[in-house]
């Protein structure tokens, strides 16, 4: 061998040593850099191994979806529903899978030994994940701004639905209804202050939702005021407060001229198909010769002009069916 030939194949070997060398510092940089472990720390869990798997932490309830893959067994791989009776069914296993109130993980582990015990797979590699929650349904329905149901899934509270369902509405009262059922008693029924909820004061008052609860916004109260009057319309009764007679008026910015002396309240009875009628004396109560009289939720005020022409039943049922589906609209009726 001449020295060119040496020289060239020294110059070969050199430069496959410094490529070799430069892969490994860039495997090596590339490599992830772990931290020194402590002496008498304890092992890492499985979540911790596994940051990326798909693993569900929520219970399982009834009616929820499932996906249940099956190593080596693509019969078994499918998506499942969870029947009425907290129970799956996979093929090849002749007994159902109870999976209600379990983890997914737990579920894995159930169906895997159920694969050895049938003698079907010897070493089965089993992965259950959730595609839908059905058994976890809240509702807020009432005086919100989108009444909406959906699933109490993660760490879910009272404020939490009111946010999803964009706050509460103008006509909304100062007391929020949670019903939550009981498995074998009466549901339990919790009445939450608005303004004590919302100043966070009381934190057991953002009450957690578990699924199967129901959230009912009732609107506040409000009065009528129709006939021989300024400005007739709909008028809330803030809570804690009485609305009377003379509030009534003053709201409606006070009778018009030629009022009959006496005015008529429409008080609507569960026990009743009519509507009872209340003669109220307008002008005594004016002049301080009457005490003045209360008014309740939904009453109607009508203060008739001098034709004293009354309202009839259909105008009432009107009002009161109108009723239902406004809160601030005004309603004018005048008998001439």
């Amino acid at each position: 061998m001449n020295i060119t030939s040496e020289l060239s194949a020294n110059s070969i070997c050199r430069f496959l040593a410094a490529l070799i060398a430069f892969g490994g510092l860039v495997l090596l940089a590339a490599a992830p850099q772990t931290q020194p472990v402590p002496p008498g720390s304890p092992a890492p869990s499985s979540s911790e191994l596994q940051p990326y798997s798909n693993l569900t932490f929520e219970p399982i309830g009834i009616g929820d979806l499932l996906f249940v893959y099956v190593a080596s067994a693509a019969d078994s791989t499918r998506s499942v529903r969870v029947s009425a009776d907290g129970t799956i069914t996979i093929p090849f296993l002749k007994d159902p899978i109870t999976v209600a109130g379990l983890l997914a993980t737990d579920v894995e582990k159930l169906i895997a030994a159920a694969f050895i015990a049938n003698k079907i797979l010897v070493d089965p590699l089993v992965s259950v994940s959730v595609l839908e929650y059905r058994s976890k349904p809240v509702s807020i329905v009432g005086s919100v701004r989108q009444p909406l149901s959906f699933q109490a899934i993660g760490n879910l509270h009272l404020l939490d639905a009111i946010a999803k369902a964009n706050g509460l509405s103008p006509e909304a009262g100062s007391h929020i209804i949670v019903s939550r059922p009981v498995k074998g008693a009466v549901d339990q029924v919790q009445d939450i202050s608005v303004p004590a909820l919302m100043s966070g004061t009381d934190s057991s008052l953002n009450v957690v939702l578990e699924g199967g609860d129901e959230i009912r916004v009732p609107p506040a109260g409000r009065i009528y005021v129709v006939g021989n009057v300024k400005a007739a319309g709909v008028f809330p009764i803030p809570d804690g407060e009485e609305m009377t007679v003379l509030k009534a008026l003053a709201l409606s910015q006070g009778a018009l001229s030629f009022s009959q002396r006496e005015a008529i309240v429409y008080r609507s009875n569960s026990l009743q198909s009519k509507p009872q009628e209340i003669p109220i004396p307008l002008r005594q109560i004016q002049k301080h010769q009457a005490p003045d009289v209360r008014l309740e939720p939904n009453d109607i005020f009508y203060v008739p002009d001098n034709s004293g022409r009354r309202l009839t039943a259909e105008v009432v049922d009107r009002i009161l069916l109108f009723s239902g589906a406004t809160a601030s609209g005004l309603l004018i009726y005048k008998n001439r």
